[in-house]
């Protein structure tokens, strides 16, 4: 006599199984753990040259990402996979009475999107901004942040914990079989 078993596997694409004598193996060619990464601003300074100082790796789960600082604060996507991230830019800015933040992200110099802290006072002494999108990276793409702080002082972590600093979560549902350019998807 023989004995058939039968096992369903439900949820999930890119699943494959194989039988060989009494083991069974069951493979994924997509889902799993997300990428992550997050960066800050290490110490406080004033910004004149409208690039934010993203210079400190807090941690990078893939270790897919590398920081280059003065005078670009870039950050390289060294992986060879394409993939698509969820961005989150925070900065916090500090300014004798007219605080203000512009964040605007780059890769590969194309312009990404941004968003404008400007209060409606001129007296308002600290000012924050929040960016949010979602960016395509290859092999070798390089991401930064600029932006206009009405010569204010950027808090680094020395200053104000996490007031500065960018996060990066890679969004499994796009796999790794899209293309694109330039930080968008094709």
């Amino acid at each position: 006599a023989t004995q058939q078993d039968n096992i369903n596997i439900l949820g999930g694409t890119g699943i494959s199984t194989s039988v060989t004598g009494d083991t069974l193996t069951i493979s994924s060619s997509g889902g799993g753990t997300a990428m992550e990464f997050f960066a800050y601003i290490n110490s406080s300074y004033t910004n004149t040259n409208n690039l934010y100082h993203f210079d400190t790796e807090y941690y990078d789960t893939a270790d897919c990402f590398t920081l280059s600082g003065t005078p670009n604060y870039t950050i390289t996507y060294t992986c060879a996979d394409t993939r698509v991230f969820t961005v989150l830019t925070r900065v916090e800015v500090e300014s004798g009475g007219n605080a203000r933040t512009i964040i605007d992200a780059y890769v590969n110099s194309t312009f990404q999107g941004g968003v404008i802290s400007n209060p409606k006072a001129n007296t308002v002494d600290q000012a924050s901004s929040v960016f949010t999108g979602a960016i395509c990276l290859n092999q070798n793409d390089v991401l930064y942040f600029g932006g206009n702080t009405n010569n204010g002082t950027v808090y680094g972590s020395s200053t104000r914990f996490n007031y500065s600093n960018v996060q990066m979560i890679e969004k499994l549902a796009f796999g790794t079989s899209q293309s694109c350019t330039n930080g968008v998807i094709n």
